[in-house]
C-alpha cells in the first residue's frame, strides 16, 4: 500500500471497497501513529531545527537528556518546557503553520486509502 496510507485491511463488500485501519491497544494512553520523527520530517518537510527538537521531545536514541546535575522529569526524554524558548517557539510555529495538513494526514491518511474526501 505504501508509506502514506493508513489502512491495514482492504474489505470488498457488494462491489464496494472499504479500507480499515487496525490498531492494537496495549498502552494506557491514546496513540495514533508510531512512526519515527524522521518519517514525519520527510512527509511534512519539517526544518532541521524543529526535527531535532521533536527528536529530543520523543526521546529518540541520541537525543535524551545527559546525566548531569539538572533534574529532568523524565530521563528518557525532554519535556517541551525543559527546552529553550527558541526551540519551543520553532516547534509551535511549524505546528500552527501546518496544522490542517498534519491533522488530515494523521487522522485520515493519504492516497487511495485516505478517508473519503480527504485525499
Amino acid at each position: 500500500m505504501g508509506f502514506f496510507n493508513k489502512a491495514d485491511v482492504l474489505v470488498l463488500a457488494n462491489d464496494n471497497v472499504e479500507w480499515i485501519s487496525v490498531k492494537k491497544f496495549v498502552a494506557s494512553f491514546n496513540q495514533i501513529d508510531k512512526r519515527r520523527v524522521n518519517s514525519f520530517a520527510e512527509l511534512w518537510n519539517i526544518p532541521d531545527d524543529v526535527t531535532k527538537t521533536l527528536r529530543m521531545y520523543c526521546g529518540e536514541t541520541g537525543y535524551q537528556p545527559e546525566n548531569n546535575s539538572r533534574n529532568y522529569r523524565d530521563s528518557r526524554r525532554f519535556m517541551m518546557n525543559e527546552l529553550d524558548h527558541t526551540r519551543q517557539n520553532a516547534v509551535l510555529e511549524f505546528l500552527n503553520k501546518n496544522r490542517k495538513r498534519i491533522v488530515r494526514d494523521v487522522i485520515a491518511g493519504r492516497g487511495k486509502a485516505a478517508a473519503d474526501g480527504c485525499s
